[in-house]
């Protein structure tokens, strides 16, 4: 994880939290901290990209770090949020499980770099996090109101942790299906777990 990408992170966070004037209209009643959950969950959960030399860039556990950096945000975020009326509650459960979530993404990423950043991990990634999502949205405009033929695909969009922050943008989200959600964190893990030992079996780290 460099450091450009981590600012990046931080300045996209923050973004909607010092958005003014039509923007602000735009975002209406959103919540500002699970919009930042989404920002450092995707960052986190990014595969890390091999060099030339057939390292993973980022093999490093640079999670911690990046939490610490998203604190910050978080805060000012979830403050807005309990001045916009939404509830105590819901925010709290929603930065519980954005932490977990971003300490497994952490520790898989960490994992599936060791075997140069490329594998299951990097496959699994695509398809719970921005794949699911981008899949579902364009299938939902080119044919919408179709309802049970995506249902598979809607099922990807909602329970990876891209889709569980954007399901949380409501002041009162529904009730989010938490084993759907621990399911996919957990397939996520697995893959990374499994490109490292690869790695290990084949002789190491590159």
């Amino acid at each position: 994880m460099s450091r450009s990408e981590a600012a990046l992170a931080w300045v996209l966070s923050v973004a909607p939290c010092a958005a003014w004037g039509a923007a602000r209209e735009s975002l209406g009643d959103a919540s500002r901290l699970a919009l930042a959950a989404a920002v450092w969950l995707a960052l986190v959960g990014f595969p890390a990209a091999p060099d030339p030399a057939g390292r993973a860039a980022g093999a490093a556990r640079a999670w911690p770090r990046a939490l610490g950096l998203a604190l910050a945000p978080a805060a000012l975020a979830a403050r807005l949020d309990l001045q916009a009326g939404h509830d105590p509650r819901i925010l709290w459960v929603t930065s519980v499980v954005a932490a977990l979530l971003f300490a497994v993404l952490g520790e898989a990423r960490h994992a599936a770099a060791r075997g140069g950043g490329r594998g299951l991990y990097a496959l699994s990634w695509a398809i719970l996090g921005p794949g699911g999502l981008g899949l579902y949205a364009a299938l939902s405009w080119a044919a919408p109101g179709s309802g049970e033929p995506f249902a598979p695909v809607a099922w990807l969009a909602r329970h990876g942790p891209l889709g569980w922050a954007f399901e949380r943008l409501s002041v009162e989200p529904a009730p989010a299906p938490w084993l759907g959600v621990a399911a996919s964190g957990a397939i996520l893990w697995a893959a990374g777990r499994i490109d490292g030992r690869r790695c290990s079996s084949g002789g190491g780290e590159r």
